[in-house]
């Protein structure tokens, strides 16, 4: 059996008298000496942060993938086809904020109703008043999280689909205005 990659990590050559990063069978000169070590650390913070994520082969399990790689990858593939792009864009950064940094299997009930209750405090918007969004903006932000998340399933990056619970429909219009 082959042994497990490490992660990348700093390295002392002392050939070179100088830190390297080694990333698997890649090394990385940093410049820094052997006093030089938080320098050294600094590059490889700097490494780590610059490298690209490996790309997915296949489906992932809901705890691998975080809801905002799901909503830039729908906005992405379905964004330019769509008739309302304007509404899109508006819904996933409303989104974003609340779900970006979350994996798929944090999508349920509870957390739905905390994205409502949080999408109805007060904030202040471009041009300086107060607002707040109403139980159907939550409704209508949360179906495109759906939608998002279907498309992810039917696109192969998720095992299983994910169902969201969405708030209940406002009530229905009882009145209408006529000419009189």
């Amino acid at each position: 059996m082959p042994r497990r990659r490490k992660p990348a990590r700093l390295y002392f050559r002392a050939d070179e008298h100088q830190w390297i990063i080694r990333d698997g069978p890649r090394q990385v000169r940093t410049g820094y000496g052997l006093g030089e070590r938080r320098e050294a650390e600094a590059a490889l913070a700097n490494y780590l942060a610059s490298r690209e994520p490996p790309a997915r082969r296949g489906p992932a399990h809901p705890s691998e993938l975080t809801v905002g790689e799901v909503l830039a990858r729908y906005a992405e593939d379905r964004g330019s086809t769509m008739g309302a792009t304007a509404t899109l864009a508006y819904s996933i950064a409303a989104l974003a904020p609340f779900w970006g940094n979350l994996t798929c299997d944090a999508v349920k009930g509870s957390t739905s109703r905390a994205y409502e209750r949080d999408r109805a405090k007060p904030r202040q918007g471009k041009d300086g008043r107060v607002r707040t969004a109403s139980a159907a903006t939550a409704r209508r932000e949360l179906g495109v999280l759906q939608a998002a998340l279907n498309h992810a399933h039917a696109e192969g990056l998720l095992v299983h689909p994910i169902k969201v619970t969405l708030p209940k429909p406002g009530e229905a219009r009882d009145r209408w205005l006529t000419r009189s």
